[in-house]
């Protein structure tokens, strides 16, 4: 299976078994100086974890994602 992410489109995605596998094509190298994180739990995304039969506090998150930014501030920086 194959999902096309354009350039600069916010993406994300929540593992629900023991493991997957998520592999990039991407058509440029590496910027981690490029890259910007939305908060998982930003109120204007409004995510209902719980739908999913997830508390918050069950999330295993990687230190980007705990060092994300708000969806208004995301915005902004495209500007």
């Amino acid at each position: 299976r194959q999902l096309y992410i354009p350039r600069e489109f916010a993406h994300g995605f929540l593992v629900l078994s023991e493991q997957a596998k998520f592999l990039y094509k991407v058509d440029n190298g590496y910027a981690p100086e490029s890259e910007l994180c939305i908060r998982y739990d930003d109120p204007q995304l409004a995510i209902s974890w719980e739908s999913w039969g997830i508390a918050p506090e069950e999330l295993i998150l990687s230190d980007k994602d705990l060092r994300g930014i708000s969806l208004a501030d995301y915005t902004a920086s495209l500007l």
